[in-house]
């Protein structure tokens, strides 16, 4: 029977699947294998995937954090330091370092390690792979709507003497089928807002950061509007018309483990079906749906890996605000 052995292995593997699935989820809610678990992703999977592919390259010291943290594994940098003060704070590092990687910490480089890398793959993904327009940090996105009001630019030269509407710069804007599409990026770590050892759910705690973006931004048009147009409450101002002329924000939140919101997922797969017939000659594939295919793994692995080795980077270059290595 032609695909039988092909069929009857997809089936075993189903069922170890379940079966190991089942087990994961028996574990208590605090045991570290499960929150793992339930996060993980092909994003986050990609250390694993990628291999030995340049691109999921590291050094040793990245490697052993990306590794640790896949298995559900104390850091083996922060072995040393628990209990330990971080600098600036009252909170102590603890074994995985999750403490550590939230803190609020003065003079860090946490956006230049974990969220600008993702905010200029994505955008280089827009151009290179799905053939579109796309620009970091458009400032004018937005700022055009108060620009084009004499009295609303006077407004906001007054309240905010010299500075520029950063309120509203949104991460990447792109044409993404038949118009302009924002992009946010959020990073987000193992803490109680957003990682709940109750979740089943895969991917549950990204997908609950990227829930709240676009009210977020809808609030902050509104109170601009108010502010600067005069908008009364519940109507809505030219901030806010200009934001929702881009359609709904597109959210996408790298999580602790690498992990990537369903926006983030669908957003891939979109760019990579843009690109997929000018690619397929290029990549000699038989199908545009093969191109599309290399396309879509080729983006998961680059994405994931660096989600992971943002994550490893931000705690190595942490170390420095723990008390006992001499703070700041």
């Amino acid at each position: 029977m032609p695909g039988f052995q092909a069929r009857l292995t997809k089936m075993l593997e189903g069922l170890l699947y379940q079966q190991l699935n089942e087990e994961i989820l028996g574990l208590p809610r605090g045991d570290r294998r499960r929150l793992v678990w339930t996060s993980l992703d092909a994003f986050a999977c990609a250390p694993v995937t990628a291999q030995p592919v340049g691109y999921a390259k590291c050094p040793p010291a990245e490697w052993v954090e990306i590794t640790a943290k896949y298995l559900g594994m104390p850091s083996p940098a922060l072995r040393a330091f628990q209990g330990q003060v971080i600098h600036g704070t009252t909170a102590r590092v603890d074994a995985c370092g999750d403490t550590l990687t939230s803190a609020c910490l003065p003079h860090d480089q946490y956006a230049s390690l974990r969220h600008d890398p993702i905010v200029r793959l994505l955008a280089a993904f827009a151009r290179d792979f799905a053939r579109t327009y796309a620009d970091v940090e458009p400032y004018w996105s937005i700022a055009s709507a108060v620009q084009a009001d004499p009295r609303a630019r006077a407004a906001f030269a007054q309240r905010h003497p010299g500075q520029r509407l950063r309120s509203f710069v949104p991460d990447v804007i792109l044409f993404l089928g038949d118009m302009d599409r924002l992009i946010e990026v959020k990073t987000i770590h193992v803490n109680p807002t957003w990682y709940g050892s109750h979740y089943r759910a895969r991917r549950a705690a990204v997908n609950k950061r990227a829930a709240g973006l676009q009210v977020v931004y809808l609030r902050k048009a509104a109170r601009l509007d108010e502010e600067l147009f005069g908008t009364p409450a519940g109507q809505s101002g030219p901030i806010q018309d200009k934001l929702r002329s881009f359609g709904p924000i597109i959210p996408v939140v790298s999580g602790a483990f690498g992990e990537v919101s369903d926006a983030g997922h669908q957003l891939v797969d979109t760019m990579a079906g843009m690109g997929a017939r000018a690619w397929q000659a290029r990549l000699d594939s038989p199908s545009v749906q093969d191109a599309k295919a290399f396309l879509k793994h080729h983006m998961t692995m680059q994405l994931g890996m660096q989600g992971a080795r943002g994550n490893a980077r931000l705690l190595l270059h942490r170390l420095q605000f723990i008390n006992s290595c001499g703070g700041r």
